[in-house]
């Protein structure tokens, strides 16, 4: 999380862009102070898909909150069929995991619909994505209600 005063938003580019790089890197060059605050506990970056994959799967092995270490997150409202596999994944609200589908080292957001026989790997499926019967999927984003994989 970052505590910044309005003044430096200003500092920011339009458009997309680098907290470390736009931001803390010239205020550091600038001899600006800038303080930080020890915390306990596991802390991530999350910047990127694949460090959001990976820290979302390492939040669930260790455990967070209320929620004791586990390997699967499954929201109770998905829908898994009995015949697909799903491991080292975490599972969100209104999901379809069509029969034989196999999801591994996933991070599923709600809506999202995979179909028989489809492979999930290392992969983020945004909501309401869709991933077509028989279809594998090996890293990277299904992103979006009309995305098809």
């Amino acid at each position: 999380m970052h505590v910044l005063e309005p003044r430096l938003l200003d500092l920011l580019p339009d458009g997309p862009g680098d907290s470390v790089r736009d931001l803390y890197a010239p205020l550091v060059d600038a001899d600006e102070a800038i303080a930080g605050l020890p915390m306990r506990g596991l802390w991530m970056d999350m910047g990127t898909p694949e460090l959001y994959r990976c820290g979302q799967l390492a939040a669930l092995a260790r455990g967070f909150g209320d929620l004791r270490p586990r390997q699967v997150l499954v929201d109770r409202s998905a829908r898994v069929h009995a015949r697909a596999e799903v491991s080292r994944s975490v599972v969100g609200a209104d999901v379809v995991i069509g029969r034989g589908a196999r999801v591994t080292g996933s991070v599923v957001w709600d809506g999202a619909w995979i179909g028989e026989e489809a492979r999930v790997r290392n992969a983020i499926l945004t909501r309401g994505a869709r991933v077509l019967p028989g279809v594998e999927v090996r890293g990277g984003v299904v992103m979006g209600s009309r995305a098809k994989a």
